[in-house]
């Protein structure tokens, strides 16, 4: 299985301790049940977790992603900070990852412009 998706974070627990996680998306693909499976890790913080299942692919992606959501915000919930490598700044996590911005904004010296589409007629 292929990652599709990568990005390393330093998660802080509440004592203070630090260690950097690695969150992977795996591509989609079918088990040998022709179930949609999606690989969603985050290595340094779980142990290999269970490949999250659907009936199809984009559900299984969208499920993987909501669930290292919850992970992540349960993880602050508890007291937690997810912090970007080699800072002290805490990673804005539903406003820059989880969410689209209707205004621009700058996190961790990248600019984020909204995304404006018109349906197709």
């Amino acid at each position: 299985m292929d990652n599709i998706a990568e990005t390393t974070f330093t998660f802080m627990k509440s004592s203070g301790e630090k260690t950097d996680v690695t969150i992977t998306i795996g591509a989609p693909y079918k088990n040998d049940d022709s179930i949609w499976s999606c690989s969603a890790q985050m290595d340094g913080l779980y142990p290999p977790l269970h490949h999250i299942m659907s009936d199809d692919s984009f559900h299984s992606l969208c499920l993987g992603i909501s669930f290292i959501h919850k992970l992540c915000n349960s993880f602050i919930n508890n007291g937690g900070r997810i912090l970007f490598q080699g800072t002290d700044g805490d990673v804005p996590l539903d406003e820059a990852y989880f969410s689209i911005p209707n205004s621009k904004k700058t996190f961790a010296n990248q600019s984020i412009e909204p995304i404006v589409t018109t349906p197709v007629d």
